[in-house]
């Protein structure tokens, strides 16, 4: 089938996955490929499987889409892969909240910053840096975005223990979900080569996700020359 084929890790979270699913297929232009489905929670992952299913459905477009509970099945030959996993399910959301507060900090989530982002940081980092693991194994040419909290750190974890560099190009890209519009634009360039200060975008967000939508740099630098 031509077109993309997208990865989702986490896809039993069906809230998140329907409205990213029901987004991709409405895009323009993009009239087809592949939904790979990945959960370890097999019912909630059946749940999402027959929504994504049912939006294909009403938009008549080429699309098909495959589940497993085994991320290793589906990751071979994925173009794009999305990352919104919640290790330990909701078991530990209270304690992210209420053991802060016990000691003064009153947080209003806490699942991104502060005592609660830590804590959700240090159970969910290890497997974050495994999937990513298993993609460069089986899925090295594949664009990873992250759609996990603690955002920046998993970010960052990233960017400290992996990287992929294009082709001919001396710095490293990866496409995630950053700590702001302005920290996308210039932790994750689209024009290897060019500096920060020489990237002119225009960025959208929505909720705590941001990303770019016109970027254009104006340095006339090749790849890899300044």
């Amino acid at each position: 089938m031509a077109g993309p084929k997208i990865t989702y890790i986490g896809a039993g979270s069906s809230v998140f996955a329907a409205q990213l699913i029901r987004d991709l297929v409405a895009t323009p232009g993009l009239d087809g490929g592949t939904f790979a489905l990945v959960d370890i929670d097999a019912e909630r992952l059946d749940l999402s499987r027959r929504l994504t299913e049912k939006v294909i459905a009403v938009s008549r477009k080429d699309w098909q889409v495959v589940s497993s509970t085994q991320r290793e099945e589906l990751l071979p030959e994925t173009d794009y892969l999305i990352n919104s996993i919640e290790v330990a399910g909701l078991a530990c959301v209270d304690y992210d909240y209420e053991i802060p507060l016990k000691y003064g900090v009153d947080q209003c989530i806490g699942d991104t910053i502060g005592p609660g982002g830590i804590f959700k940081a240090l159970r969910t980092g290890p497997e974050w840096l495994q999937i990513v693991a298993d993609t460069q194994r089986l899925a090295p040419e594949a664009v990873v975005m992250n759609y996990t909290n603690p955002m920046s750190i998993l970010t960052l974890a990233v960017s400290a223990t992996a990287c992929r560099a294009l082709p001919g190009c001396s710095q490293p890209s990866w496409a995630c979900h950053t700590k702001s519009s302005s920290g996308a634009a210039r932790e994750s360039i689209t024009t290897p080569g060019s500096p920060p200060s020489s990237i002119k975008d225009k960025t959208s967000t929505r909720a705590c996700a941001s990303w770019r939508r016109t970027p254009r740099s104006t340095s006339r630098s090749r790849c890899g020359s300044r």
